[in-house]
């Protein structure tokens, strides 16, 4: 007997993106995809948030769980295969074995999107270099890619979907570069390109 398996569309972060926003106070930016889509995160997800809401001025993220609901645990081999993954993304020098949580919570999400049919389809929000690399060199079971939105491409989509103006938009970009928390575009002004682009290809579909 064939069991079928739900496909949907889920949202996974890492907790690159969520401190981003937390350090610009503005996580309400994510409703936007968690209204559309189905909101999920990991273990080590969860424990690296839970740890960085510790931190003065991140104290928002104490509230992330209520976004994303009780993390998924990975199976014994997601794990095997998130330890692979993680293998990939050290650096010379660092050793997981006195490192262990080291690109964990990334390596976690690849993993299980990868491996579970009902996350063919899903989104990775990652500011990471060395996980939008190890997540392009992945598959999710049907051989697909993995889709990756930044820390910019979560303030696009609140602006595509009238969360805040172009004006906000930049604020927060220029603010982010000022804390030295911005991978995306170098300057608010190529924010612009990447946006209307993202509304252009709303009004294509």
């Amino acid at each position: 007997m064939v069991v079928s398996v739900r496909s949907i569309i889920a949202v996974f972060p890492d907790n690159t993106v969520l401190v981003n926003l937390a350090h610009v106070n503005r996580l309400d930016l994510l409703r936007p995809l968690l209204e559309r889509f189905e909101p999920k995160w990991t273990v080590s997800v969860s424990r690296e948030c839970s740890k960085s809401s510790d931190i003065k001025g991140l104290e928002g993220l104490k509230s992330v769980g209520r976004l994303f609901g009780s993390p998924l645990r990975a199976s014994r081999a997601e794990l095997v295969h998130a330890q692979c993954i993680q293998k990939s993304m050290l650096k010379p020098g660092q050793d997981r074995q006195y490192q262990p949580s080291a690109h964990m919570g990334e390596a976690e999400t690849i993993a299980i999107i990868c491996n579970r049919m009902e996350f063919k389809d899903s989104l990775f929000l990652t500011d990471d270099y060395d996980a939008i690399s190890a997540a392009g060199n992945a598959k999710t079971i049907t051989g697909r890619p993995i889709g990756i939105l930044s820390t910019h491409g979560v303030i696009a989509w609140a602006e595509l979907y009238g969360y805040l103006s172009r004006v906000d938009a930049h604020d927060i970009i220029d603010e982010l570069i000022r804390l030295g928390r911005h991978s995306g575009p170098p300057s608010a002004a190529d924010y612009d390109e990447y946006a209307d682009g993202k509304k252009r290809g709303r009004r294509a579909r």
